[in-house]
């Protein structure tokens, strides 16, 4: 099944990141755009994924119910996840193809590109490389999608609440329970054919501007960047490391 031509965008209200969200409109004035705010994902849940209801209202924090929030949206309606924070430069029709059945992603870091050393590349990414959840697209029902979802309602009915709390103190929890980590260890058994579904991995600079790349802050990143994230999320801040 090709990807439709939807993209969907969430957070606790839709003034927050306004101005990125125009960009994705602009650079896609035929496209369904759909925001869907903290009430919308409570909604969607009870009406379409009541078996996930439970284990949405369990996550202890905003940013993990968002991570469980874009799987089953897409998974369910397929098309493209972006985070608010992120700017679009370019139309995704320029460069993916909507009429194949795949699910679609960039990467995040390498440790080659990363700036610190090894020991502190591995306390918050994947190796040989990570794959970015900011942004993604997807076939409606693909695969990686479905497995992601049950991995976290598996690990969620594991712990109490008490414990879900406890152990999001660390940062590293969260992104392997609903992040990126979870979602790296899923699309890599796609990309090594041990699951059967079609994964295709951009070009890095596509999607993965980095905090290492130029003027991340400005409208003038690297030319070949057609996703800018501009990391205004600050839940990292709230764990420890």
């Amino acid at each position: 099944m090709a990807i439709p031509e939807l993209i969907v965008q969430t957070h606790k209200n839709d003034i927050i990141g306004a101005e990125h969200k125009q960009t994705w409109i602009e650079k896609h004035p035929n496209y369904d755009y759909r925001f869907i705010d903290d009430g919308g994902c409570v909604s969607f849940f009870e009406k379409l994924y009541p078996q996930l209801l439970d284990t949405y209202n369990k996550l202890p924090m905003e940013v993990q119910k968002a991570d469980l929030f874009r799987y089953a949206y897409i998974y369910h309606y397929g098309g493209i996840y972006a985070d608010a924070d992120t700017v679009c430069f370019a139309p995704l029709d320029s460069y993916i193809d909507f009429n194949k059945e795949q699910l679609v992603v960039g990467i995040e870091m390498t440790p080659f590109n990363y700036k610190e050393g090894l020991i502190s590349y591995v306390s918050s990414y994947c190796s040989p490389f990570q794959i970015l959840q900011w942004t993604f697209a997807a076939s409606p029902k693909h695969p990686a999608l479905a497995i992601m979802l049950d991995k976290i309602r598996f690990m969620v009915n594991q712990l109490s609440p008490e414990h879900l709390s406890f152990c999001s103190k660390a940062k590293r929890f969260t992104l392997e329970l609903t992040g990126p980590m979870l979602f790296t260890a899923v699309t890599t058994d796609f990309l090594s054919k041990t699951r059967n579904g079609t994964v295709t991995v951009l070009d890095p600079l596509y999607w993965g501007n980095s905090p290492w790349g130029k003027n991340i802050r400005s409208r003038l990143p690297d030319p070949e960047v057609k996703v800018q994230h501009l990391f205004d999320g600050k839940w990292k801040m709230e764990t420890n490391n």
